[in-house]
């Protein structure tokens, strides 16, 4: 199980892939593994990072990298309502809605979610 350590923390993460590197980051209280369905095919193009955080909030500002937002125009719990204040709070994000999800678009529509992600990171890759 390989493991960075950062002030005595040791943080899990798997690297898959050749060519550009590609760091998967979780999003809300999720580990590496939410992104199980996409590093197969990202990994084709991308050396892909995984990882699993410890404690992480506060960064919407912080952001400075290209940034996909995606949302699923039926979902009730995140809805597209959210979708002004993070691209406003993100430098360099684009928004992606997928018109026949719900809440999960990167797990309800695998093959849609991986093309536009792929398009998005070739558009942003060296």
């Amino acid at each position: 199980m390989p493991v960075v350590q950062a002030n005595n923390i040791e943080i899990y993460y798997e690297v898959q892939g050749e060519g550009e590197p590609l760091v998967l980051i979780p999003y809300l209280a999720a580990d590496q593994a939410c992104y199980a369905f996409q590093v197969a095919d990202y990994a084709r193009q991308f050396t892909c990072y995984t990882v699993d955080l410890r404690g992480a909030g506060g960064v919407l500002g912080l952001i400075q990298a290209p940034t996909q937002i995606t949302f699923g125009r039926h979902d009730v719990a995140t809805s597209t309502r959210f979708a002004g204040p993070l691209t406003e709070g993100i430098k360099n994000s684009e928004l992606v809605v997928f018109e026949d999800c719900a809440h999960a678009p990167i797990y309800e529509n695998v093959a849609e979610f991986n093309a536009r992600t792929l398009a998005f990171l070739t558009r942003h890759s060296g």
